[in-house]
């Protein structure tokens, strides 16, 4: 993960609609999907020596000039669909390891160390490409006023692995020099380790 800075996105950045349905949302679990939906917002011309080597292990294994060619002419329809369909398909779910805080009485909610504004998340397959969420903040405390999921949730905090949170996000624009996705979180759900739902916000 880079934590490099970010500009938020500019006031004439589209906005997530909340209202859509949750089938909508397409999981992230790879950086080549990252790399497509940067591609498909950017309107940048497709670098496909540079995609054929993040997409294809074979294109990538050899150095035969003819055998490159003839696989990137095999897999260029699927290149360019993958960025087509990318180009409508804002709306998507990326998962992290939240770093949960204890509770907070007051705030009634836990603390998230991990969220903040300028943060690069990216996926291990393909890092060249990344996520960036613009309004963190508003989301940097997991709200949670039920007393028994609060307590249930306190128990955990601290254990390795014992929570994921699903980021539902809305790809916003891009940055062209850092290859980054700009996206807007719409909402986040703590999720135990056997896929339990502990809290939505």
């Amino acid at each position: 993960m880079d934590r490099s800075a970010e500009k938020p996105a500019t006031a004439k950045s589209p906005k997530a609609d909340a209202s859509v349905a949750e089938d909508r949302y397409i999981s992230i679990d790879s950086g080549n999907q990252v790399m497509f939906l940067y591609y498909g917002l950017s309107g940048m011309p497709p670098d496909y020596d540079a995609i054929a080597r993040a997409y294809s292990s074979d294109y990538r294994s050899t150095s035969d000039a003819f055998r490159k060619q003839d696989i990137l002419s095999a897999i260029k329809p699927r290149i360019e669909g993958h960025i087509a369909d990318a180009s409508t398909q804002r709306y998507f779910i990326y998962e992290i390891d939240p770093n949960l805080d204890h509770y907070d009485f007051t705030a009634k909610a836990f603390p998230v160390r991990n969220m903040a504004d300028g943060v690069n998340w990216y996926v291990n397959d393909n890092s060249d490409y990344k996520l960036s969420f613009n309004n963190w903040d508003e989301f940097n405390e997991l709200s949670v006023t039920d007393e028994t999921i609060a307590r249930q949730i306190e128990q955990l905090v601290g254990s390795f692995r014992s929570f994921s949170l699903l980021v539902y996000g809305f790809a916003q624009e891009v940055d062209l020099n850092q290859k980054v996705v700009k996206a807007q979180v719409v909402k986040v759900v703590l999720r135990d380790a056997r896929g339990n739902t502990l809290a939505t916000n």
